[in-house]
């Protein structure tokens, strides 16, 4: 019978481009690794997001990089490396930043080092054997904040629903993700109104 272990060790040794992240004394791995182990699917057929992961994330980045004031914020897409402590690194998919944190020096080769000021998330990628999708998205949210970020938006596209976090206070604010949904003070996104406009039904 297989148990959680024997899979995971595999995955570690074997295949270890299928981690996406690790934090909290935790590895996760993409979603469908133990396709992978099991033979069924190649590394590289889980590697990518879904074309509507693709497609939010790049609505989400065009539309604030065409409203975000560049002398003040800089953004990061494409699956960035957030390194928040040794040997813990997380996976975002877009992340705005103060200029004034995300300095020229901090723009290398490895993992950024410093906190977002907002961190927005499209889905849960990894997959969980232990804990459900939603207590993995409060978790990485706690994760956020105590590295310094001051806000965590998540887009979860199977219950059409948008997240609110906000550093300093317990609330969660929920947002049919049809509804205008603020970034930073004054700057909206609306994921549900550019599907529409683009004619993608779900």
């Amino acid at each position: 019978m297989e148990t959680i272990e024997q899979p995971v060790q595999k995955a570690r040794r074997s295949f270890p481009e299928l981690v996406y992240e690790r934090w909290g004394g935790t590895t996760y791995y993409r979603k469908g690794y133990r396709d992978v182990l099991k033979g069924i699917k190649t590394p590289a057929e889980i590697m990518g997001a879904s074309g509507l992961q693709s497609f939010i994330v790049s609505y989400i980045n065009g539309h604030l990089h065409g409203l975000l004031d560049r002398k003040l914020f800089r953004m990061l897409t494409n699956e960035p490396g957030l390194h928040i402590g040794h040997k813990e690194n997380l996976a975002c998919d877009v992340m705005v930043y103060d200029r004034d944190v995300l300095t020229n020096d901090k723009i290398t080769v490895k993992y950024v080092d410093v906190p977002p000021t907002v961190s927005i998330e499209v889905d849960v990628k990894v997959e969980l054997i232990k804990e459900s999708d939603l207590t993995y998205v409060f978790n990485k949210t706690q994760q956020l904040f105590a590295f310094g970020a001051e806000r965590v938006i998540w887009v979860l596209s199977d219950i059409k629903q948008i997240l609110i976090f906000k550093a300093g206070t317990s609330a969660v604010i929920y947002q049919p993700w049809n509804s205008e949904v603020e970034v930073i003070d004054g700057v909206f996104f609306n994921v549900g109104a550019y599907l529409e406009d683009e004619g993608i039904v779900l």
